[in-house]
């Protein structure tokens, strides 16, 4: 009995010995995705993609690889690189890239990312001119292209005027009759959608309502808008001293001092003529736009000289004065108002006046008003004839109807120097220049509004369109516009001591 238990124990051993000495089975490994990436950093529509997959396999095995992806087109792949065009507009793509052994083991990458559908570009943008006159008719242009070579088309639209065309590289705008800042939208948009948008912008304006401003320390003269859009710059003048503009016969005065010269512009600028004046130093000038002809105050010899529109012929020469400094002329009939502080007298002389206005037997033709004290300017309404006169040492303003009969005396001022007659019977505004300058709007001998803190102001002008004001503070080298509550709705400061400024009434 233990004899067999010995040998079934020796036969136990010797099985297990057996199966120890058995070969080892060989595991085959999955292969390993690393990563997945491409060539481009950007990648943009219709554009050519190379992905390159990074893959390992413990064995070494011989791989193969599928590649799966949602838009665009695969054009060749081997086991770990795909060439892939991709698509036109802007998409979100899924790239799935599985690597297989011979053992049928694999392993599976996911990537996202975006196509972008890049906007056309503007090349140059541009418009034949920035400053438009109301109603007038300006070429717009545009040139695009798109940086995925799509086709591009170009869209216009604009809220002002009319356009001759909503498609294309250029259109034809008719601006709008009126004064505003306009502008122009073109869109360059791509055919699938992608697109990029500009604005091109025109300053359109009004002749009527611009102001012209003498900018002495530059030599020059400015003309703005009735917004204050700077529309031109006229340089090169020695010693400008007054500006007057003839609306109807779309014509610029302006006048030198030393040397002794007249120069006529047409309203967009462009230089007429310049002649030598026929009198020694011109301060003032006044246009009379019926006959066309220009009314000269000459400091030196105190006289007024009437010149004809061509600047050629005299036609008429008003003298006796003492020391004359202001003038104005009333356009519906040319009846010349004249202040004269060497007498103290201002004279309102008919058009038809003998030429010596201060002899007695011209009382038919000349009326002559003294009493005052020191009278430096004059203006007359546009729209009664009325004259308004500024007394600088008494203080006052005295208004007088068109027959020369006093009507209104105002008193109340520390030292005014100029005035402005608005359209309305009755309205002016004052330059009244003193340690705290202020110019003042008043109707009749009642005070409505005023501006202060000016520093020695030069000059004021009423436009009769809007009934603002503009005013010449010159010494802080700058232009106001003013509402008729007094408010400063604009300032302008790229000027150097401005000295006169007249707005285009359009008579």
């Amino acid at each position: 009995m233990k004899l067999r238990r010995r040998y079934g124990l020796l036969a136990l051993l010797i099985l297990v010995a057996a199966c120890a000495k058995l070969p080892t089975e060989v595991v085959n490994h999955a292969p390993e995705v690393l990563d997945v990436s491409s060539l481009s950093e950007e990648i943009t529509s219709h554009q050519e993609v190379i992905f390159l997959a990074r893959v390992q396999d413990p064995e070494g095995d011989s791989l193969t690889g599928s590649w799966e992806i949602n838009y665009g087109e695969k054009v060749s792949f081997t086991y770990d690189s795909l060439f892939w065009i991709s698509p036109d507009s802007s998409s979100y793509v899924t790239l799935t890239y599985t690597v297989h052994d011979p053992a049928g083991n694999s392993d599976t990458f996911v990537y996202h990312f975006w196509v972008d559908n890049r906007a056309p570009v503007f090349e140059s943008t541009g418009i034949s001119q920035i400053n438009i006159l109301n109603g007038n008719t300006v070429r717009v242009w545009a040139t695009s292209s798109d940086p995925d070579t799509h086709t591009v088309t170009q869209y216009w639209s604009t809220p002002y005027g009319s356009l001759s065309s909503t498609l294309g590289d250029s259109v034809y705008w008719t601006v709008p009759d009126t004064t505003i800042h306009a502008f122009v939208t073109v869109r360059a948009e791509d055919e699938f959608g992608a697109f990029s948008q500009d604005t091109i912008y025109g300053n359109i304006y009004t002749e009527i309502g611009c102001p012209w401003i003498i900018n002495y320390g530059a030599g020059e003269v400015v003309k703005l808008s009735a917004i204050g859009d700077e529309l031109l710059r006229l340089s090169g003048f020695t010693d400008p001293q007054d500006i007057d503009i003839d609306a109807e016969n779309r014509r610029i005065w302006v006048c030198e001092g030393i040397p002794s010269r007249l120069h006529a512009f047409d309203l967009e600028g462009n230089l007429e003529f310049v002649m030598e004046t026929p009198v020694a130093r011109p301060t003032r000038i006044k246009s009379w736009t019926r006959t066309g002809s220009c009314f000269i105050l000459d400091a030196d010899s105190a006289q007024v000289v009437e010149v004809d529109f061509n600047g050629v012929h005299t036609l008429s020469r008003r003298q006796g004065f003492t020391r004359p400094n202001a003038l104005d002329v009333y356009q519906r009939d040319g009846m010349l108002w004249v202040c004269d502080e060497g007498s103290n007298i201002l004279y309102q002389i008919r058009p038809d006046a003998d030429d010596f206005v201060a002899e007695v037997d011209t009382a038919e033709y000349v009326t002559r008003r003294d009493g005052y004290l020191f009278p430096v300017d004059v203006s007359v309404e546009d729209s009664t004839g009325a004259c308004w006169l500024v007394d600088k040492e008494a203080g006052m303003l005295v208004r007088y109807e068109p027959d020369a009969t006093d009507s209104l005396i105002c008193y109340g001022f520390q030292n005014p120097v100029a005035i402005s007659a608005a359209w309305s019977n009755g309205l002016a505004w004052v330059l009244d220049r003193s340690v705290d300058s202020r110019a003042i709007r008043v109707f009749y001998d009642n005070v409505q509004a005023s501006v202060n803190g000016l520093a020695f102001p030069k000059d004021l002008a009423f436009n009769r369109l809007d009934a603002y004001c503009w005013i010449l503070d010159t010494e802080r080298n700058r232009v106001l516009r003013v509402n008729p509550d007094g408010e400063v709705v604009g300032t302008w400061i790229n000027f150097d001591f401005p000295t006169r400024i007249v707005i285009n009434a359009g008579y």
